[in-house]
């Protein structure tokens, strides 16, 4: 399968290798713990930061078709943002997003 994405943001399988280098340096007085609990955090604090940057006003509803990992399956699914702005898409009720 070709998998061109752009991930825009994601909550999905975060890796610490990746920010140790950089949680290490800023925050050497942290434990582990500590600062996976803050690479969380920063992680979400992102989300908020791709919300002001998507905050932009469409004339009209917008449809987002989405990939659904469910516990059964795979599935398709959909659903209207009738407020039109472009940052309301970056909501859900799942534990577990990627955009």
């Amino acid at each position: 399968m070709n998998d061109n994405r752009h991930i825009i943001w994601s909550n999905y399988d975060l890796d610490y290798e990746d920010w140790k280098e950089f949680l290490e340096s800023e925050y050497p007085d942290l434990s582990d713990d500590e600062r996976l609990a803050l690479m969380y955090e920063l992680n979400g604090d992102y989300l908020d930061d791709e919300r002001s940057n998507l905050n932009i006003q469409l004339s009209r509803p917008i449809l987002v078709v989405g990939d659904l990992g469910l516990w059964y399956g795979r599935r398709m699914g959909y659903k209207e943002i009738e407020s039109g702005n472009i940052s309301d898409c970056l909501y859900s009720d799942t534990d577990y997003s990627t955009w």
